[in-house]
């Protein structure tokens, strides 16, 4: 029996807003998308981590607003 993937609350990824903080789930290009723990943020010229500010070296598929994680897991 196949397990439905769970997209509630999930947002495309091109329709992400700039500058705030999201959650993401992302492909590494390995295996499964897989949900980042810690917040990100899409700016002007990419995706960076939210506490480092750092580029992200996985390529995002799906987000959500940051706080919605939390409350769906």
């Amino acid at each position: 029996m196949r397990v439905l993937e769970n997209n509630y609350g999930w947002n495309p990824i091109e329709t992400a807003p700039l500058e705030k903080d999201v959650t993401l789930e992302v492909t590494d290009g390995r295996g499964e998308p897989y949900r980042l723990p810690n917040p990100c943020r899409r700016t002007e010229s990419g995706w960076v981590s939210t506490s480092k500010g750092t580029p992200l070296a996985v390529t995002p598929v799906k987000w959500k607003p940051y706080g919605a994680a939390r409350e769906n897991r």
